[in-house]
């Protein structure tokens, strides 16, 4: 069977994680005698066939220890390019609901002024339905998250008692005639119409995932942001991790602000050893 190495971050949520085993995914490494190490776009991909045996002088500078096996513990050179963040990223959804909202939030290093950026669902190009101009949000700063709902700004502020220096934009759907439902599509889009993000959803395309229905989804973990699994969302729960509580109208969520902080992340699995090296279990 499989093997799971996860790393927690110090309030129990996965930071990262990577799944290997060679009978479970064929060509992939079996770290006997030797360590494996990850590229630079295989970092935090939980993807065991994005590793490499160490053998001595790669690239790793690895050599033998004294009882004839192959690593490099405690020295890591970034072999390639790591995958780019993107700068904004889709943090939060309900689809259904006295409020139906997104949540986008900046995760890059600098300000992103989204002038001429747009959302969309799965009608992207479609003629119909026109992409949703986000521009009003103008420029959205470091770690900031902002929110756009398909209720009137003030009624959503009201309902849910926001910050008032939280973005929101309402009446989303006004718009442009459509909305996000049970099983769909959210996409950001930059001004030159390139992608940014996406999450598809739906508990009866993807079964056993959540049903955002008067309660929103958040990612599990720093790492789910801009992979589009939805498998890997979960419920908001009142006085849970990412500070949710219940609205005016009854729903559950916690829309305006990114709990924890995705810098989080910036520690990852990258290199691994079978037999060769001790294993401290948690």
């Amino acid at each position: 069977m499989p093997v799971l190495s996860s790393l927690f971050d110090a309030g129990s949520s996965i930071v990262d994680q990577l799944v290997y085993g060679d009978e479970d995914f064929p060509g992939s490494i079996r770290t006997q005698g030797a360590s494996g190490w990850v590229s630079a776009a295989g970092a935090a991909q939980d993807d065991p066939f994005a590793w490499t045996l160490s053998t001595v002088g790669d690239v790793q500078n690895s050599n033998q220890s004294i009882s004839g096996q192959t690593s490099s513990p405690g020295i890591f050179t970034i072999d390639g390019t790591l995958p780019a963040v993107p700068s904004l990223v889709i943090t939060e959804y309900m689809y259904g609901g006295g409020d139906e909202f997104i949540e986008f939030t900046n995760l890059s290093n600098q300000p992103v002024d989204v002038t001429g950026w747009s959302f969309d669902d799965n009608n992207f190009g479609t003629g119909y339905v026109p992409p949703f101009d986000i521009s009003v949000f103008g420029t959205i700063g470091v770690g900031e998250s902002v929110v756009l709902t398909e209720a009137p700004e003030a009624d959503f502020r009201l309902n849910w008692n926001l910050n008032p220096a939280v973005k929101v934009i309402g009446d989303y759907a006004l718009a442009n005639g459509g909305n996000i439902g049970r099983a769909d599509e959210i996409n950001i889009y930059a001004a030159d119409d390139s992608l940014v993000d996406r999450l598809n959803y739906g508990d009866t395309d993807f079964p056993g995932s959540i049903r955002t229905q008067e309660i929103s989804g958040n990612p599990s973990s720093p790492a789910v942001l801009g992979a589009n699994d939805v498998t890997q969302w979960v419920f908001s729960s009142v006085g849970d991790g990412f500070g949710s509580y219940t609205s005016a109208l009854g729903d559950v969520g916690n829309p305006g602000s990114l709990v924890p902080e995705p810098t989080s992340a910036v520690l990852v699995i990258l290199a691994a050893a079978g037999f060769c090296l001790p294993v401290r279990r948690r």
